[in-house]
């Protein structure tokens, strides 16, 4: 019997459309469980991915509005009105994590200021 070489245009054509959909689910499962498992560093990108209220009490501003979902400028706007409260620690603002449990739990229909004839109205 004669070996046979296969290059790799013979291999990709063996492959059938369901080996190669369920080498796709391997690897998409092997993603999904590495990210579970919280391989990487979320303090890298900014915010944690998940408030554990026994890890932080406080948060910058910055991983409050990633905890929330919304922008920093969105954050400020309630600091501002008062929907969310802060502790001050010299110049920096630093929000608890019982203000973003509070907040992520309430409806806020209208965040920013109603604008006549193209501008902010504050008032």
């Amino acid at each position: 019997m004669t070996e046979r070489t296969f290059t790799a245009a013979d291999i990709v054509a063996l492959l059938t459309l369901p080996e190669r959909f369920e080498r796709l689910e391997r690897q998409i499962a092997e993603l999904t469980d590495r990210k579970s498992k919280g391989t990487g560093n979320p303090e890298k990108r900014g915010f944690t991915s998940a408030y554990v209220p026994s890890q932080k009490s406080l948060f910058s501003k910055k991983e409050a509005a990633g905890l929330l979902s919304i922008s920093v400028s969105s954050l400020d706007v309630l600091i501002v009105r008062g929907d969310i409260k802060v502790r001050q620690f010299g110049t920096r603002m630093l929000v608890p994590g019982t203000e973003i449990d509070r907040l992520a739990k309430t409806d806020i229909v209208e965040l920013w200021p109603k604008k006549e004839r193209g501008k902010t109205v504050r008032k």
